[in-house]
């Protein structure tokens, strides 16, 4: 192996494997940068530009009454309440590779969290810095008729 011409700041591990592949983030902050931000804010397109997108595993709906959350996703059966849910067939692959100590551990692929409405979503990926680096993942928020947030 000959090293790296620059070094590795970042590095995902994919762990559901049709997960998509994580892609660098642009200047217009994936077309969703008003166009005069884009135009005339140097600082606002500098910044949309450091990063990387990273997209979930799995194309799903949730919808929230106010109180509970359910979710669903294509070729599930129904709408199921969200507490914690598992990427579909994750949980076995990931006892199947896991080391012993870590087999009842699989992350989960949605959770509600502790504020009301609010899902954490997890992109089937880790990441590892260089020391001294660190991820920040702030969260967006996308809005859609069909899925009722």
């Amino acid at each position: 192996m000959t090293e790296p011409a620059e070094p590795v700041i970042c590095q995902f591990y994919r762990l559901i494997p049709d997960a998509p592949e994580p892609r660098r983030a642009d200047r217009s902050a994936d077309g969703m940068l008003p166009t005069e931000a884009y135009r005339y804010c140097e600082a606002m397109a500098s910044a949309s530009a450091f990063g990387w997108y990273i997209y979930p595993p799995l194309n799903f709906s949730l919808i929230w009454d106010g109180t509970e959350i359910a979710w669903t996703y294509e070729g599930a059966d129904g709408w199921y309440p969200l507490r914690g849910a598992q990427f579909p067939g994750f949980r076995q692959l990931f006892e199947e590779m896991a080391p012993d100590a870590v087999k009842p551990l699989s992350p989960t692929f949605l959770t509600q969290a502790r504020m009301p409405g609010v899902v954490q979503i997890w992109s089937g990926y880790l990441a590892r810095t260089a020391p001294r680096w660190g991820v920040v993942v702030p969260w967006a928020r996308q809005h859609s008729q069909n899925a009722g947030i």
